[in-house]
């Protein structure tokens, strides 16, 4: 290491490349969560918060209307109503900073999304194709304990760009 690059915080060149790749990333798969994590980090809705959800609760039976039709297969049907509940409300309503026409039109646009991509209705199987260049890979959990999926997208083989979405 010279005299001036020691000033400047470099660290010898020599020392730097013996290291190996282990020494300075973390390699091997974590696959189970740690321990002591929050089970809902959300905290929970505020008095206005609460009467905008009362009021999108009270008009669910106009969101849920005319969803469009599941194909009768033995795949596994999506439940609208267990999943319009409170909570997945109040996430939505915060995400639009209070505004009860646009979380109830984001609301409407997901539970039709639900209807006609049916990612509920993935299985393994019809998703072969996706995991066989292995561009995808589950390692390690967030602060919340959600898997991390990291996503290798030069590896891309999917055909149908509908599979590609799902």
């Amino acid at each position: 290491m010279s005299f001036f690059s020691s000033f400047l915080g470099r660290k010898d060149v020599d020392a730097v490349a013996e290291k190996k790749i282990e020494d300075v990333y973390e390699t091997t798969p974590r696959l189970v969560a740690p321990v002591g994590l929050p089970v809902d980090p959300t905290p929970g809705p505020t008095g206005n918060e609460q009467l905008i959800i009362d009021s999108i609760l009270e008009h669910k039976d106009e969101l849920l209307k005319d969803l469009p039709q599941e194909p009768n297969d033995s795949s596994p049907r999506f439940d609208a109503h267990a999943w319009l509940d409170e909570h997945r409300i109040l996430l939505y309503v915060r995400a639009n900073k209070g505004n009860i026409e646009q979380a109830r039109t984001r609301l409407r646009n997901t539970l039709e999304w639900h209807c006609t991509y049916r990612p509920h209705a993935i299985t393994p199987s019809s998703m072969q194709t996706e995991g066989a260049t292995g561009k995808q890979y589950v390692n390690g959990f967030d602060k919340s304990g959600r898997p991390l999926i990291y996503m290798y997208s030069h590896k891309q083989n999917t055909k149908d760009a509908k599979d590609h979405l799902r």
